[in-house]
């Protein structure tokens, strides 16, 4: 008597050679992947980073605008930011907070940031 293959080993015979040359397949797209996907984080570090240092800024111009319209010095602020007095419409008194953005070892983008207020007694 000779005994015939039941169904369900002719399956998974046939499922296994149907596999057999995919080995290997999930760590090649992983190494396709993985890089762009670590690109990606490193991108959105370093934007969040520049909306960081550019929030700042905001903070430094209107303060320095503030502070020059009503007769005071600028005031000291650090991170290498510079406040420096900007030119406004006739009555208003503005200020430039400036800095530079590292982006990795890509070179630097100059933030700039400008707030204005009217001078007191206009």
């Amino acid at each position: 008597m000779t005994s015939e293959p039941n169904a369900s080993s002719v399956r998974c015979e046939s499922k296994s050679r149907r596999f057999e040359g995919e080995s290997g397949s999930v760590t090649a797209e992983l190494v396709a992947v993985l890089p762009i996907f670590v690109m990606l984080i490193g991108l959105i570090a370093v934007v969040g980073s520049g909306q960081i240092q550019r929030v700042g800024l905001v903070v430094a111009a209107s303060q320095g605008a503030r502070a020059l319209a009503i007769g005071e010095t600028l005031p000291p602020i650090g991170g290498g930011r510079v406040i420096q007095r900007a030119n406004g419409a006739k009555g208003e008194v503005c200020a430039s907070a400036s800095s530079q953005l590292r982006v990795l070892n890509f070179g630097a983008l100059k933030l700039i940031e400008e707030s204005c207020v009217r001078e007191l007694g206009h």
